[in-house]
């Protein structure tokens, strides 16, 4: 289905009980909704399981240019807000964390528990100006010049050769290059630290082992950073996607966060 939000067309998948607990998923940039889709299949069957397209992503009409963290989260909870539920538990992964980390400032009363993939809450300043001379390159030619690396650091070399990897070669290349190269932008300049050492709802924090994207020795030092932390797990043949190579850990770790 679609919201219209700030005359904006979101594309929006809810699937599970009705009356069940509700969790938000958020994809990574060059991404969308369909790198959780295992994983939603397993949690929709004893939960209210929500997804929704980035602007400029998947089916989402096309992003304005120049957004932050912090207008995508008041983008997620507009999302929320439509299907009138609260308080949520809440995963993002590599760009959607940082987005789930602004909103866990702005509303944390909205949140039952948070979930951080593969994400941080700054880069070091060599990964700003990566992201600066990336987001330059697409805004001038396109997606096609960065689907090989960008995929190349979402998967292991066991998945090089497999079926997910067309799929994701082609989400990446399906995406906005105005929405892609904002979001780099909107990474190179954004600093959550303060924001990230004040949450208290209970957190799970999930690295891969082979992430490049996200060092897992970064996102473990964010971890021990939280207050509410409850888990730091280490995902096995993981890079910077692990729902999309490895949904049963990734549902293990979170499921463990909730229900434990």
């Amino acid at each position: 289905m679609f919201i219209r939000i700030d005359h904006r067309d979101f594309h929006v998948d809810v699937r599970g009980p009705v009356d069940a607990p509700v969790v938000l998923l958020l994809h990574a940039l060059g991404a969308n909704m369909a790198i959780w889709e295992d994983t939603t299949a397993a949690l929709a069957r004893r939960l209210r399981v929500i997804r929704f397209d980035f602007p400029g992503h998947g089916l989402s009409g096309a992003a304005v240019d120049g957004f932050t963290m912090e207008s995508l989260a008041r983008d997620a909870f507009a999302v929320l807000d439509a299907q009138d539920v609260a308080p949520v538990h809440l995963a993002g992964v590599s760009i959607g964390g940082m987005v789930a980390q602004a909103m866990a400032a702005q509303r944390p009363d909205a949140l039952r528990s948070l979930t951080l993939c593969c994400t941080l809450p700054v880069f070091p300043d060599p990964v700003h100006e990566m992201w600066r001379t990336r987001s330059a390159l697409v805004r001038a030619e396109g997606m096609a010049p960065v689907v090989d690396d960008v995929v190349s650091r979402w998967v292991t070399a066991s998945a090089e050769s497999s079926a997910l990897v067309t799929r994701l070669r082609a989400m990446v290349r399906a995406t906005d290059p105005l929405a892609y190269a904002a979001g780099g932008e909107a990474i190179a300049g954004c600093d959550l630290s303060a924001a990230t050492a004040a949450i208290a709802v209970p957190t799970l924090v999930l690295a891969g082992d082979s992430d490049t994207a996200t060092p897992p020795e970064r996102v473990e030092a964010m971890a021990r950073a939280i207050p509410g932390l409850r888990e730091f797990v280490l995902l096995r043949d993981a890079a910077h996607i692990p729902m999309a190579q490895h949904p049963v850990a990734v549902i293990e770790a979170m499921e463990r966060t909730w229900f434990s």
